[in-house]
C-alpha cells in the first residue's frame, strides 16, 4: 500500500514537470479498467505486506497476476499510468474510487470478524448449570483415586 501511494506520488510529481502533456498510449484503458487495475494491484500489496506466505504458497506474482488478467503488458500499464497522472482530475477520481472500495472490503471484513467473534463467544460461555456443577466438583479433591471425604 506504501509502495503504491509512493509511486502515484512520484509520477504525479515528475508529471508536474515542464512537459506535463503526456501522449496519448496506443492502447488507452478506461477509467474503470484503470481503477480495476489499481484497486486489484492495491489488494495484492496489502497482501503481500501482512501475509506475504499466501502469494508465495500459491505462486502468485502480482505483476504478471494484473497484466494476464486484463491482458495488458508492462508498457501499456506504464503508460496507461503517466497518461493518467498527467490528468490530475480523472487520476485523483479514480484513485478516490479505489480508496472507497479498499474501505467497503475493509469494513466487510471487520464486521465479518465480529460476527465470527461474537459466534465464539457464545460457545465458550458455560451454562449456569455447568457452572454450578464445577463449584461442586472443586470442594472435592481426588487423592490417589479417593477423594478428600473418603480419607477422613
Amino acid at each position: 500500500m506504501k509502495k503504491l501511494l509512493l509511486l502515484i506520488v512520484s509520477i504525479v510529481m515528475f508529471s508536474c514537470g515542464k512537459e506535463t502533456a503526456a501522449e496519448k498510449p496506443a492502447r488507452l484503458l478506461s477509467q474503470q479498467d484503470m481503477e480495476n487495475i489499481l484497486y486489484d494491484v492495491t489488494i495484492m500489496q496489502a497482501v503481500r505486506s501482512y501475509q506475504p506466505q499466501v502469494l508465495d504458497t500459491n505462486k502468485v506474482d502480482i505483476q504478471h497476476y494484473v497484466y494476464k488478467k486484463y491482458k495488458i503488458d508492462s508498457l501499456t500499464y506504464a503508460q496507461n499510468n503517466i497518461w493518467y497522472a498527467a490528468h490530475v482530475e480523472k487520476y485523483a477520481a479514480i484513485l478516490d474510487n479505489v480508496a472507497i472500495r479498499v474501505q467497503k472490503e475493509k469494513d466487510a471484513v471487520t464486521k465479518k470478524i465480529d460476527k465470527e467473534k461474537k459466534k465464539d463467544a457464545v460457545k465458550v460461555s458455560p451454562s449456569p448449570v455447568s457452572a454450578n456443577i464445577a463449584k461442586k466438583d472443586s470442594l472435592r479433591k481426588v487423592v490417589l483415586g479417593r477423594t478428600q471425604r473418603q480419607q477422613k
